[in-house]
């Protein structure tokens, strides 16, 4: 069955900056995708993202690029590069007007020998070349690409040594020659501690940068100086104390760096937090800043980019609905958008374009979502803004609302019976919580602190879904 695009909110094309929208992505319900990266290329927009076929126990993953329209969202081309064996792209950057990226390269068997996979497309859409790294009898797992002044390739990746049902991880630094040549391997081995490689990136002089979280438990923050030749020059832990996660490492436009990630502080009761530290090319740190999460925490994963302007741009999950903050140089914050007015989460990566809008791309978890949609991208203007209002979301496309919200014990409905009937709730993980007839308050006392979804269900394909927490 061919993909289909389905406008989800009307495009607004009074605003000076160009047309936001807010666009959901279906194929036919055997597949999903998921948009990894987008990327400005000649002008042209580009999303790399995996598209997962086949049935049952026996998926196939291909690696596929989406040329699509800046303006709407709307799909210019697609192309497919299937391989021999299933491969899922993982982390794409630009490199000469040329998408370059690495996934997972699965062979029969499972990951079991050099699964890691580097590939490199032309902006006519050709694969220039497709190679495999990696340890021919431990699982890989890609986490970064990046390329030095020089041309060569870095791609680090999480080497997993397995036993029983446990395992310890070492992190890897590939580097090979701009085609692909192997060159050399680093492997950052700390004895009875796991290593998770989270970030690569180079300085003019070609040295690297390599960001990892140490300690099976998450607790601090490593970072790992290495010559061009890939000999170790030092290595700095940050953030010990606060069960702390890195997850990128930037170079900044005044020549220091910034590492971003997320911890769980006391203060704030507990809940995850991002947090942004600038260093300098010694590794030591210059300014260290955490933020208030503003419900529940903030989840796993983001993206970071930094804009022309030098200000710091993020998207993250905040544990259930894609948020948007840029902070200036200094780490202070200039705007934070949530967008929970969205059913959707999971944003993977974001695009700030000349005209200073943004454009930030993500995918849906299948378990959570019964209208077929994969994926998703919306175009906001130069302050995140999506349209005027969350009312015209509700009133256009949601009939349904809830409160209180947050609630301890009653959550009430308003919507029509006559369009629905059934009504679900799900935890954010899409496990079911409850199956009801249509009613218009529900008790959810017994239910844990967090945060639900409502949906409601009806038999000629109605779907309407909220949001809300449970205190």
């Amino acid at each position: 069955m061919k993909s289909q695009l389905v406008l989800i909110l009307i495009c607004f094309s009074t605003l000076s900056f160009g047309q936001s929208f807010f666009k959901k992505y279906a194929v036919d319900t055997s597949r999903t995708e998921r948009k990894y990266n987008i990327h400005l290329v000649k002008g042209n927009l580009y999303s790399t993202m995996y598209h997962l076929s086949g049935e049952g126990l026996n998926p196939y993953s291909e690696l596929v690029i989406d040329q699509l329209d800046v303006n709407s969202g709307d799909m210019i081309s697609r192309v497919k590069f299937p391989k021999e064996y299933s491969f899922v792209t993982h982390r794409s950057i630009v490199s000469d007007n040329s998408i370059l990226g690495v996934g997972w390269y699965s062979k029969p068997g499972g990951f079991s020998s050099e699964n890691v996979g580097v590939y490199k497309v032309s902006d006519d859409n050709e694969l220039q070349l497709f190679y495999e790294i990696g340890d021919s009898t431990h699982r890989e797992i890609p986490r970064d690409i990046t390329v030095c002044q020089s041309g060569e390739i870095v791609i680090g990746s999480s080497r997993l040594f397995e036993s029983g049902a446990s395992y310890t991880a070492k992190g890897i630094v590939t580097k090979t020659s701009s085609e692909g040549d192997f060159i050399w391997e680093y492997i950052d081995d700390i004895p009875s501690a796991r290593t998770e490689m989270r970030s690569v990136i180079t300085d003019v002089a070609n040295n690297i940068y390599v960001l990892s979280t140490q300690d099976g438990i998450q607790d601090s923050v490593r970072l790992t100086k290495l010559t061009p030749e890939g000999a170790k020059l030092w290595t700095r832990t940050y953030q010990e104390g606060f069960l702390s996660k890195a997850q990128q490492i930037l170079n900044l436009q005044n020549g220091n760096m910034l590492i971003a990630g997320y911890a769980f502080y006391d203060k704030y009761g507990g809940a995850s937090s991002n947090f942004y530290m600038e260093i300098d090319t010694s590794g030591n740190a210059i300014w260290v800043d955490d933020y208030k999460p503003y419900i529940g925490g903030v989840a796993y994963e983001s993206e970071i980019k930094i804009l022309a302007d030098g200000r710091i741009a993020r998207v993250y999950d905040g544990y259930g609905y894609p948020t948007l903050m840029v902070n200036h140089p200094g780490g202070e914050v200039d705007f934070i958008k949530h967008y929970d007015e969205l059913d959707v989460r999971f944003p993977d990566d974001l695009l700030q374009l000349d005209d200073g809008s943004f454009i930030i791309v993500g995918w849906i978890n299948p378990n959570l979502n019964t209208e077929g949609y994969t994926s998703w991208m919306m175009r906001t203007d130069t302050e995140g803004n999506l349209i005027t209002s969350t009312e015209e979301i509700v009133n256009e496309f949601n009939t349904l609302s809830v409160y209180p919200n947050p609630t301890k014990s009653i959550l009430n409905l308003e919507f029509d019976k006559n369009l629905y009937d059934q009504v679900v709730i799900y935890d954010l993980l899409g496990n079911e919580i409850q199956h009801l007839k249509p009613m218009k308050q529900i008790d959810v006392s017994s239910y844990n602190s967090g945060i639900y979804i409502v949906w409601l269900i009806g038999d000629t394909g109605n779907v309407s879904s909220r949001k809300f927490v449970k205190q």
